[in-house]
């Protein structure tokens, strides 16, 4: 994996990431091989059991105050990278974010995750956390136009109603 700039990078990326233990391989909700690869795969209740076992780390849920410090740090990471920002929702247990970057989206997620720590850890948060946030994410290239609306309105229409204004 190269951080160097895209030649033809899409026009945004569709982001989703979680913190630390919210979703586990065999979740309730759908789960992917690591690394994202295929298709979401169905509930496995006993493989969800088994990971939740074995976490090394306690599950890192975002508080409503949490969230609005990993909200302005991304904002404020985005805006120094000059990364435009089109969508951010953060949640207890994950952060959708549609932005557009001329770099990878692994970077981006790095980049973004080590910002928000710092700006939770600079507030007293998680300072003896070793690590917030789950190693992978969700990363969807939207190469057309339609792609980023059917993002954006995922976001905001369809998964958060309520987070249209924020």
């Amino acid at each position: 994996m190269t951080n160097a700039p895209l030649s033809q990078p899409p026009l945004a990326y569709f982001l989703t990431f979680h913190p630390y233990g919210t979703w586990l391989p065999g979740d309730r909700r759908g789960w992917h091989r690591r690394g994202g690869e295929g298709h979401r795969r169905p509930p496995a209740p006993r493989l969800e059991a088994h990971w939740a076992r074995h976490l090394r780390y306690p599950v890192v849920t975002l508080s409503p105050a949490w969230r609005e410090v990993v909200r302005a740090a991304i904002v404020e990471a985005c805006a120094h990278r000059g990364w435009p920002l089109h969508v951010l929702v953060v949640e207890r247990a994950h952060v959708h974010l549609v932005v557009a970057a001329p770099v990878r989206p692994e970077k981006i997620v790095q980049d973004l995750k080590a910002w928000a720590t710092r700006h939770l850890r600079a507030r007293g948060h998680l300072i003896d956390h070793p690590h917030p946030w789950a190693e992978h994410g969700s990363m969807e290239w939207l190469f057309e136009p339609k792609n980023v609306q059917g993002a954006l309105r995922y976001v905001l229409d369809d998964h958060h109603p309520d987070a249209r204004g924020r």
